[in-house]
C-alpha cells in the first residue's frame, strides 16, 4: 500500500522546489511540463492526499497517472493504489441533513429538490459545502469539501455524472464550478461541470458525445475564458458532431462573477437566462485560431486591392485584436465588453500605432481625417465593423467574418433556444419548479 507521501515524493523528483503550503495537503512549486511558458513562477499545485495536480500558468491538470505520462515517469505503482480514506456514508447523510435544516446556508438559486437529489451537505467543522461525487451508476466514489479538501480520489470527473443519462439529448450546459452547476440545475437547466474546476477536464468526456448542442458558460474572468478554450479544444477534437456555443454573462455580472451571481440578481431566472444568454451564445472557436484567420484575410484577393495605407492599418488592427479575448473592461468608470476579434481604442491611439499616416496628416486640417477615411474604406470593403462609443470611451473595432463573433442561430445550424420557451427540454426531477417559471412568461 502506498504511503500518504508517495504522491509528493514522485512530484519532488520532477519539481525540486516543491514546498508545502497550508494544512490541507497542498504543495506548490514551479511547473516541470514542457508546455508551460513560465517555469520561474511557483504556480504548480499538487495534493498529497488526492494526488491531483494543477498548473495555474499553462492550465494542465489531472491525476498522478496523467502527470507520470506527461513527464515520462513509471506510474505502475499507482494503478492499484489503495484509497486514501474510506467514504463515510453516515457522515454524508449527517452533513446532508444539516444543510436541509439550515436553509440559510443555501445559495440563493438553489432548490430543495436538487439538494436532496445530489445529497449536497454542509460540514459545520470546515464551514463549507460537501459534494458527494458519484459514478455513472450512482455509487459515491469521492466527497469534495468545497475549496477545502477531498475525502478520496485522484480522478477528475463530470458532475453530476449519474444524472447525465436522464437528460434530453438536445443540449447540455457546461458550467464552471460545482455550486454553479447546482444553481443551473435548480433553475431547470440541463447542466454539468468538471470536478477539476475551469482548467481540470476529465480524461473521459464520452458522456457528452451524443448531445446535439453544448453551451459552455464560463465565469467572467480570464481563468474562465481559458477554461472555455480548453473545453472547446477537447470537444471539437474528440466529438466534432457536437455543436459548440460559448455564453457570455459579462454584461450582467461583475469581474469574477459566475452563474450563481447571475441567478442571484433580482428578476433573473431560467427564462431570462435563455433569452439573454443562451440565445446570444456565439459559435465556439479556439482563440488561437484568430491569427490564422487574420493571415488568410491578408492573403486574400480583396486585401490586395486595398490602398497600401488601408492594408497597413488592417494589419495593425488585426495584431492588436488578436491580443484580447472576450472580456468586460472598465474605462473612466464605464464598463463595456470587448468581443473576440475586437479592439477598443481612440483615434489618437491609432495615430500612435500607425505613424505612416503622418505623411497624409500634413495635407489635411483634421489630424485624424486620414485615419477616419481609412477606417471607412475598410468598413466598405467588409474587413471591419466600427461601433462609435462616446467621446470618453473612443470606438470599438471588430474584424468581420471571424466566426467567434457569430451567434449560434446565425450559423448553418440553428440554435435550439429560438423556439417557444415551453418547448425547451427540462432536466428530470425539476420539471415542476421550472414549469412554474415557464407559465409566468
Amino acid at each position: 500500500m502506498n504511503g500518504p507521501h508517495d504522491f509528493i515524493n514522485l512530484y519532488k523528483k520532477s519539481i525540486p522546489d516543491l514546498r508545502q503550503v497550508g494544512s490541507n495537503g497542498e504543495w506548490v512549486g514551479s511547473c516541470p511540463l514542457k508546455s508551460c511558458k513560465d517555469k520561474n513562477k511557483a504556480r504548480f499545485y499538487a495534493n498529497e492526499i488526492s494526488g491531483l495536480f494543477h498548473c495555474k500558468i499553462c492550465g494542465e491538470a489531472g491525476n498522478i497517472i496523467q502527470f507520470c505520462q506527461l513527464v515520462g515517469e513509471d506510474y505502475s505503482q499507482f494503478c492499484n493504489a489503495a484509497p486514501r480514506t474510506e467514504i463515510d456514508l453516515d457522515a454524508i447523510e449527517c452533513w446532508h441533513n444539516y444543510l436541509l435544516i439550515h436553509s440559510d446556508l443555501w445559495r440563493s438559486p438553489w432548490s430543495r429538490e436538487v439538494i436532496e437529489s445530489l445529497k449536497i451537505g454542509w460540514d459545520p467543522h470546515d464551514k463549507t459545502e460537501v459534494y458527494p461525487i458519484s459514478n455513472k451508476d450512482g455509487e459515491i466514489v469521492n466527497v469534495i469539501h468545497h475549496k477545502k479538501r477531498q475525502i478520496r480520489g485522484s480522478e477528475i470527473t463530470l458532475y453530476p455524472l449519474d444524472h447525465l443519462a436522464r437528460y434530453d439529448r438536445s443540449y447540455v450546459l457546461i458550467i464552471e464550478g460545482l455550486p454553479d452547476a447546482v444553481s443551473a440545475l435548480s433553475c431547470g437547466l440541463q447542466a454539468v461541470t468538471s470536478t477539476g474546476g475551469s482548467s481540470g477536464l476529465p480524461v473521459d468526456l464520452s458522456a457528452l458525445a451524443d448531445f446535439r448542442y453544448a453551451f459552455i458558460c464560463p465565469d467572467n474572468n480570464e481563468a474562465g475564458e481559458r477554461g472555455a478554450e480548453l473545453w472547446t479544444k477537447r470537444l471539437r477534437t474528440e466529438y466534432p458532431q457536437v455543436h459548440l456555443r460559448i455564453c457570455d454573462i459579462s454584461e450582467f455580472v461583475a469581474e469574477d462573477g459566475d452563474l450563481t451571481d447571475y441567478f442571484s440578481l433580482k428578476g433573473k431566472s431560467r427564462g431570462t437566462f435563455i433569452h439573454e444568454v443562451l440565445k446570444q451564445a456565439r459559435v465556439a472557436t479556439l482563440y488561437s485560431d484568430l491569427p490564422n484567420f487574420i493571415r488568410d484575410r491578408i492573403l486574400s484577393e480583396e486585401f490586395r486591392r486595398l490602398d497600401v495605407y488601408d492594408q497597413a492599418l488592417f494589419f495593425q488592427l488585426g495584431m492588436r485584436a488578436s491580443r484580447y479575448r472576450s472580456r468586460s473592461i472598465t474605462y473612466r468608470g464605464l464598463q463595456f465588453r470587448i468581443p473576440p476579434g475586437g479592439y477598443w481604442c481612440r483615434y489618437s491611439d491609432l495615430l500612435t500605432y500607425c505613424p505612416f499616416f503622418k505623411e497624409r496628416m500634413r495635407k489635411n486640417e483634421d489630424s485624424i481625417k486620414p485615419i477616419r477615411s481609412s477606417i471607412g474604406r475598410l468598413i466598405e470593403a467588409g474587413f471591419i465593423r466600427k461601433e462609435n462609443l462616446n467621446w470618453r470611451r473612443g470606438l470599438l473595432i471588430t474584424l468581420t467574418g471571424w466566426p467567434g463573433q457569430v451567434q449560434g442561430h446565425n450559423e448553418g445550424h440553428s440554435n435550439p433556444f429560438t423556439e417557444d420557451l415551453v418547448n425547451y427540454p427540462l432536466p428530470p426531477l425539476w420539471e415542476k419548479a421550472s414549469q412554474q417559471e415557464v407559465s409566468k412568461r
